[in-house]
């Protein structure tokens, strides 16, 4: 496991667990910090129609996706989901999201540390816009490569699928 995610479980003050999203108030929690990461990457790629999240927490409860979650006094914080990925002995990381209030307290690296110890063996990967830099410096630091690049949703947002091999 990478330094940086270590040193995040140890000096965090919240606790990591897997959420058990087909339960409505949790799929409920889950769609409510999605919400507030959506709106906050919608100004952040200076999205002018930006839709509303299109996953409630209905499709959230039915997803065969993991969800892992940050908690602190009960309060989700934010939330990492992971499944198979479309390439062989690949798992990818469907969103990974963190109240805007509650970033830069190194929450999305113990998520990340949580999806790796998931993964195992495999190569990790990961969809984010190339203009989202908080995203992108995040990611590439933990040692994700670039290896595929796109357009995505009816805004044609420019982005990268990034990945990282774990041992």
């Amino acid at each position: 496991m990478n330094d940086l995610i270590r040193a995040s479980h140890r000096s965090s003050d919240w606790e990591i667990e897997r959420l058990d999203h087909r339960d409505f108030g949790v799929a409920q929690e889950i769609h409510a910090v999605l919400g507030l990461a959506d709106a906050q990457e919608a100004e952040l790629l200076q999205l002018v129609n930006s839709t509303e999240v299109e996953q409630d927490a209905e499709a959230i409860m039915q997803s065969e996706l993991s969800y892992s979650g940050a908690r602190q006094h009960g309060s989700l914080l934010g939330w990492i989901s992971l499944g198979p990925d479309d390439e062989p002995q690949q798992y990818s990381i469907a969103m990974l999201v963190v109240r805007p209030e509650q970033q830069r307290r190194g929450i999305a690296l113990a998520l990340l540390g949580e999806a790796m110890q998931q993964a195992g063996g495999s190569s990790l990967s990961v969809v984010c816009a190339c203009a989202n830099r908080p995203a992108m410096a995040l990611y590439q630091q933990l040692g994700f490569s670039p290896y595929r690049r796109g357009m995505m949703g009816k805004a044609a947002i420019e982005v990268v699928k990034l990945r990282i091999h774990l041992t």
